[in-house]
């Protein structure tokens, strides 16, 4: 199980990279990075909602808003 929630997860921050060699905003990658490791503890309190972002979400977003 646990390899299937982190190819979902490596799979969502994949399609958010649109261009070769794109950065990765540090917010995103420090996300990915804890939520990797949440994935890993099926009874994290996060566990679920994680999942449930990566279902209905197909991709990361990368661009930041300039406000």
């Amino acid at each position: 199980m646990h390899v299937k929630v982190l190819r979902l997860l490596l799979t969502y921050v994949q399609n958010g990279v649109e261009e070769q060699w794109q950065r990765i905003p540090t917010v995103s990658a420090v996300f990915s990075a804890e939520a990797s490791l949440i994935l890993l503890d099926s009874s994290h309190e996060h566990y679920v909602p994680i999942i449930k972002l990566l279902k209905r979400s197909s991709t990361l977003k990368l661009r930041v808003l300039i406000l």
